[in-house]
């Protein structure tokens, strides 16, 4: 396995409990399509969204333990921040939206918990920057 190969096996993986492939994912800003990098493979997929919206920019990506993948905040196309939570639904390949967060944010970090827990901390809404850190159940 080379460096880079070595890399992705050991940071980002998407742990599926109900396959043993690991997946590196990232959502792919102002468009309706999620990137699968198939760390084993050496192979990536692209999977087209059926949501009418395009992915914001700036948001950001958590990934369970159990394999749910989360696209949180960011900011639209007209540069207006959002307070979205929206859950990956492989099935449908869509993303649900789940509760909104309590602000509306970009440019933040989230942390999963395996308490099941996402923490989103600092970030900005275009006009001010935050400090505090918002708790979510999922």
């Amino acid at each position: 396995m080379d460096k880079f190969g070595e890399l992705l096996h050991n940071t980002f993986i998407l742990k599926k409990s109900y396959s043993s492939h690991k997946f590196v994912h990232y959502f792919e800003w102002g468009s309706k399509s999620i990137h699968f990098w198939d760390v084993e493979r050496q192979d990536s997929i692209k999977v087209s969204l059926a949501n009418t919206f395009n992915i914001p920019k700036f948001c950001r990506t958590v990934v369970t333990d159990e394999g749910r993948v989360f696209c949180i905040g960011g900011r639209h196309q007209d540069n207006m921040c959002c307070d979205w939570m929206m859950e990956y639904i492989e099935a449908r390949k869509e993303l649900e939206y789940k509760s909104p967060l309590l602000f509306k944010r970009s440019d933040f970090t989230a942390l999963y918990s395996e308490r099941g827990l996402i923490f989103v901390i600092g970030g900005n809404d275009a006009k001010s920057f935050y400090t505090a850190c918002e708790k979510y159940d999922i």
